[in-house]
């Protein structure tokens, strides 16, 4: 391993994280026809934001701490998000049948005909189409999401240190 990495470098690993979570998010849905629910659409663009932002800081020089920082809470603010959608998703998941909320419009319908204020209260209210559990090898795809959000949080908190740590 290179000792004092680059934070280009830690970028771009997590540019490659991203890249990975919305193409799987395009396969699993164009390819193995998963339907997604409005709170594994807010996911996807979380990782989407993510991955473009990422791609604007990879332009800047981080030589200076304060470059470091900044970009890392850049980076934190899309990715809090995502780690919101998929922590609401799984506890969705796991509520009991009877306290499932019901289905409600599409996310289309929703953005048509509400302020984004209401549309993200009533995605984040819930509604039955996100309980449902769609799994890849045995786990829960939200799980999937919440684990790259949180590593991608973590690689860009760890480096801003400039330690040895990927």
């Amino acid at each position: 391993m290179r000792k004092n990495c680059s934070y280009n470098f830690v970028l771009a690993i997590i540019f490659f994280i991203c890249l990975l979570g919305a193409g799987a998010s395009f396969l699993l849905q164009y390819v193995f026809y998963y339907n997604p629910c409005p709170l594994c659409i807010f996911q996807r663009v979380a990782v989407i934001v993510t991955g473009l932002v990422v791609l604007v800081l990879l332009l800047i020089s981080h030589k200076k701490m304060l470059t470091k920082i900044i970009s890392a809470v850049l980076i934190l603010i899309p990715c809090a998000f995502g780690i919101v959608s998929a922590g609401r998703q799984i506890y969705l998941q796991h509520l009991p049948v009877d306290q499932v909320p019901s289905c409600g419009p599409g996310l289309n319908f929703l953005i048509e005909n509400n302020s984004y204020f209401v549309v993200l209260q009533k995605v984040f209210n819930g509604s039955g189409e996100c309980a449902v559990v769609e799994k890849l090898f045995y786990i829960p795809l939200p799980f999937w999401s919440l684990v790259m959000f949180v590593m991608i949080a973590l690689l860009a908190i760890l480096g801003i240190t400039n330690k040895d740590y990927i």
